[in-house]
């Protein structure tokens, strides 16, 4: 049996760009709608797009497609020593959701504008400009 196929992570930096109307963003929310499909977006990167763009938050609570990914308590620990080496809150969240897991084998890609946030997490990035 072939495992699922990654559901892409949006971070807050794209988050940012989806509510600034991202032409490929766009069309990625409105192909996953149309699959059926889903994106599923970090908890911690939607509270920090939130902080950025009033409104972000409500914008993709209506939109179904999204799923918020919250910190599950086992992952506590490895989010509090990332965020105590300095790395911020929203990136170390991202990067705990886009390391393999039981769920997800391979991992999941991010979809960021600072791919250079994620060096050395080894996670799959993929920039959007």
């Amino acid at each position: 049996m072939r495992p699922p196929p990654p559901v892409p992570l949006l971070d807050h930096t794209a988050l940012l760009l989806l509510g600034r109307g991202h032409r490929d963003l766009s069309a990625l929310v409105a192909n996953a709608t149309a699959a059926d499909g889903r994106i599923d977006v970090p908890v911690l990167c939607l509270v920090a797009a939130e902080a950025q763009r009033n409104g972000m938050a409500d914008h993709v609570g209506a939109l179904p497609v999204f799923h918020p990914v919250e910190v599950p308590l086992g992952d506590a620990r490895a989010l509090g020593r990332l965020v105590g080496h300095g790395v911020d809150w929203p990136v170390a969240q991202a990067a705990l959701c886009a390391r393999p897991s039981l769920e997800w084998p391979a991992g999941r890609p991010v979809l960021t504008s600072a791919p250079e946030t994620y060096d050395g997490f080894g996670v799959r990035v993929v920039e959007i400009r």
